[in-house]
């Protein structure tokens, strides 16, 4: 559940009049954008759009303005248009037969695969106001210019003295407050606000965190001398804001995966990416990949101090922490990793149930190695050239080979038989020339 404590607006007002009706027809409307956002998704089948063309017809018939082909899945209805307006659903048509007709539309219609939608749209109906506020398009204005506006009169309607304008910033949010001489004060601030908090200093954070790095930032912010975050208030609102939300959005979303895969055998990936090369890594993140959809299953972050400050202990731990968490859930029957010895012995031990297969890319990268190796001699210079060649041909043998040991030995006979073929064929042109 989304915690929307913090974007708690206590100034707003709301009508109570209209709550029953939008309680009413509130849940209806949201499962319908749903679903017709789906089905933009989809391939549009004939079954699909028939069974919501009726709701469709219902919410478009009084509509005032037509709603985007490109509509997303947070695509906000309209209140005044909507909730406010008794003619927006006709009093004949069955709500309850129609929310269970929605409700009943099975999920697997929702294609799984690498670009299926994890989205929690439902989430932006909690926090409407907030929603807009960051919806609000966004401007660079300079300063002298926008002071212009207040220096040449008073902002009180019928007052035409000249006023006193003082400004500052906080963050990226401009304050400014005239006072005349009729001692008139106004004030204006150029973001607007939530539980204290501005919200284009936290809309901005939150861009950073999923874009680029700070520094990065701060430096174009200082070629434009563009007012920008302090370190200290990003770092605060990375803190209080966004890292317990994105920590809450995946721990939503691998309950979502692992819901879908449990009970089923699954092929699993593992690769871990640490904080520097060599062998003297701090930190150490493992990713465990589902192979058919490429979904992130689970996720492991690990400190040397977890492994008595041996790095190269991490990958194991890594392995074996992830493993106990996903065997819980799903059955995993195949595990592909790299050509760690360390994981290799652990597999083989601890379960020796599960396939243990060795990444390709990761093998062919050790074949590589091995063979510039032995072609730096001289006598062994055409070893050096074919190398290439042989790469490619592991490639395919690993393809051809599936499941079948046989047909993998015969693939890589053939490139020593080529290789002795045409060494023999030059010695022969030698001998003859």
């Amino acid at each position: 559940m989304l915690n929307t404590s913090m974007f708690t607006d206590d100034k707003l007002t709301t009508d109570d009049s209209d709550d029953d009706q939008d309680v009413s027809f509130h849940d209806l409307t949201k499962s319908v954008i749903e679903e017709l956002n789906a089905d933009e998704n989809m391939e549009r089948d004939n079954n699909s759009n028939s069974t919501y063309s009726d709701v469709e017809s219902t919410i478009d018939s009084d509509s005032t303005e037509s709603a985007d082909e490109g509509a997303g899945m947070y695509e906000m209805p309209d209140d005044e248009t909507c909730f406010d307006d008794e003619t927006c659903f006709d009093d004949n048509v069955d709500v309850s037969s129609t929310l269970q007709q929605v409700q009943a539309t099975p999920t697997s219609l929702i294609p799984f695969g690498p670009h299926r939608k994890l989205s929690r749209g439902d989430d932006m109906y909690a926090i409407k106001e907030e929603y807009r506020m960051a919806q609000d398009r966004k401007f660079v204005c300079t300063l002298s210019l926008f002071l212009e506006v207040f220096k040449t009169r008073c902002q009180t309607p019928g007052c035409t003295a000249v006023p006193t304008v003082k400004y500052h910033f906080v963050g990226m949010a401009l304050f400014v407050t005239s006072t005349c001489t009729f001692r008139h004060k106004n004030k204006f601030c150029s973001s607007g606000e939530v539980n204290n908090i501005f919200v284009n200093n936290l809309q901005t954070a939150a861009s950073i965190i999923l874009w680029k790095p700070l520094c990065k930032m701060t430096r174009l912010a200082n070629f434009l001398n563009l007012e920008f975050l302090s370190k200290s208030s990003y770092y605060r609102f990375q803190r209080l804001y966004l890292i317990p939300q994105i920590n809450d959005w995946w721990c939503w979303m691998r309950r979502e995966l692992i819901s879908e895969f449990s009970g089923q055998d699954v092929v699993v990936g593992g690769d871990g990416q640490c904080d520097s090369p060599g062998f003297n890594a701090k930190n150490l993140c493992y990713f465990m990949v589902e192979v058919n959809s490429s979904y992130i299953l689970d996720i492991e972050i690990l400190d040397k101090r977890h492994v008595g400050l041996i790095s190269t202990n991490m990958e194991k731990e890594a392995v074996k922490r992830s493993l106990a968490r996903l065997q819980d859930d799903v059955k995993v029957v195949e595990l592909v990793t790299d050509a760690s010895t360390s994981i290799k012995a652990f597999l083989a031990n601890e379960y020796p149930d599960m396939i243990h297969s060795l990444d390709v890319w990761h093998k062919s990268k050790s074949i590589k190695k091995c063979l510039a190796k032995l072609g730096k001699p001289k006598a062994m210079h055409k070893v050096k050239d074919w190398a290439a060649h042989i790469i490619r041909h592991f490639w395919h043998c690993s393809s051809a080979c599936r499941q079948d040991d046989e047909t993998s030995d015969e693939e890589a006979l053939k490139v020593m038989k080529v290789f002795l073929y045409y060494n023999s064929i030059c010695k022969m042109l030698m001998y003859i020339l």
